[in-house]
């Protein structure tokens, strides 16, 4: 009859792209009340009690300072993140804060970026050794003086500290996440790659 008929693609309705949530990452720095000799030894890293902890939570985009008295918020922080990225997170820092609560918290979601370290290379390496040679960032070496803030109640110094570590795990973690690489210095002096797997991690989406 000479008319036109419409294509099926004509008439459907334009789809709104769908939205794709872009992954909760928290990061954690702690610091404790005690230290290892006061409590009998590492073994008993559930007897340190929380100091003060600062997290970085992507989806907020900013830091929260936490106390043994707020840990409750902490826990459920941790608990609401698909990843939790710290340093030595599964065996210090959740050591530390496994007595707040009945949850598991070594079954959450973990980056734990000396694990990585330590499975790539099979030794161990401080966050400060990992940032100088990756970021060529002097990390202080202050933790030595935490516990002696703690017992003369300067708790906003721990916080400042807390928060610059935190920020140098975050850098860390983000060069890794570009590059798939980060540094260190061997033995010979030499400065030499490890490879990590962190690009779900960048902040550059």
């Amino acid at each position: 009859v000479g008319e036109a008929v419409p294509t099926f693609a004509s008439l459907a309705e334009p789809v709104a792209p769908r939205h794709v949530r872009a992954p909760r990452l928290v990061y954690l720095v702690l610091s404790t009340q005690h230290s290892a000799e006061a409590v009998g030894g590492w073994q008993h890293k559930h007897l340190l009690g929380l100091g003060v902890a600062v997290t970085y939570d992507t989806s907020e985009g900013r830091m929260q300072v936490y106390t043994a008295e707020t840990v409750a918020a902490l826990l459920a922080s941790l608990q609401a993140a698909d990843l939790v990225i710290g340093f030595n997170t599964r065996d210090f820092d959740y050591q530390v804060l496994q007595p707040y609560t009945e949850a598991t918290l070594a079954t959450l979601p973990t980056l734990a970026v000396l694990d990585d370290v330590q499975q790539v290379l099979g030794f161990r390496l401080s966050l400060r050794h990992l940032v100088r040679e990756t970021l060529a960032v002097e990390r202080p070496d202050d933790s030595v003086q935490t516990l002696a803030w703690y017992q003369a109640g300067d708790r906003e110094r721990i916080v400042q500290q807390c928060q610059r570590d935190l920020t140098l795990l975050r850098d860390l973690v983000q060069a890794g996440a570009r590059t798939g690489t980060i540094f260190y210095r061997d033995q010979a002096g030499v400065r030499t790659a490890v490879p990590v797997h962190w690009q779900r991690c960048s902040d550059e989406r």
